[in-house]
């Protein structure tokens, strides 16, 4: 106590500062075991952090006409997906809808064909045109059924069947007529590799076939199998 009130350090004051600490050999060993069990934690949660990051949803950025930047997860379409299924139907409408004129819903088929399809439709349209001419038809379809017949994948095709009728009116020598036949449409869509263009869509017709009695084997003969 004397020692403490004169302001001079008793004699038995400790010395053990924490150099001395972190230079002792026990602390070292804590130190070192310590150190060592951080590194087998990091170990064994990275594998873990790893794989959720890489199954992590990816986003997609979209922009839209009036110059809105759209964000959201990125989504795997598998080939029963709507968005498919909304443009096969919209492409089979597309197809059937005619008249005298030729194919009436050209912008769509511009936007929904590739130029080998519509190559294969326009060759169908110019088969049937004598008859449409002939008795002034205007036709469109309507579908019943949409299957999914085979699914390449991500970055492959997606092969359809599509059923339905073809409704027919028309008018011959003054006598209005009116009738209906059945088709089915083997469809296949890729990947749309012109995305970029003003009103195109993600994915576009690449080839199709027509199993119809009245149409002749050679008129997309080569389609969706």
């Amino acid at each position: 106590m004397d020692a403490e009130k004169q302001g001079t350090k008793s004699p038995y004051a400790t010395k053990f500062t924490p150099r001395m600490i972190l230079s002792s050999h026990a602390a070292q060993m804590k130190l070192a075991y310590g150190i060592a069990a951080l590194c087998l934690i990091i170990a064994a949660v990275s594998p873990w952090l790893l794989l959720k990051e890489m199954h992590s949803e990816e986003n997609v950025m979209v922009l839209d006409g009036s110059g809105t930047i759209h964000v959201g997860p990125m989504e795997r379409l598998s080939a029963g997906n709507k968005l498919f299924m909304e443009i096969a139907m919209q492409a089979s409408q597309a197809m059937f809808e005619r008249s005298k004129v030729g194919l009436e819903s050209t912008e769509m088929v511009k936007a929904l064909f590739s130029n080998n399809a519509i190559r294969k439709l326009n060759l169908d349209m110019q088969w049937q045109l004598p008859d449409i001419a002939a008795k002034d038809l205007r036709e469109h379809a309507t579908i019943e059924k949409i299957t999914v017949v085979k699914d390449a994948g991500a970055g492959g095709a997606r092969f359809y069947r599509v059923q339905g009728f073809i409704n027919s009116a028309g008018m011959v020598n003054g006598s209005a007529l009116a009738y209906t036949k059945p088709f089915v449409l083997r469809i296949s869509f890729v990947p749309n590799k012109k995305m970029s263009d003003l009103g195109r869509y993600p994915f576009i017709v690449s080839d199709f076939s027509i199993d119809q009695p009245s149409r002749p084997a050679n008129l997309g003969a080569e389609g969706a199998k």
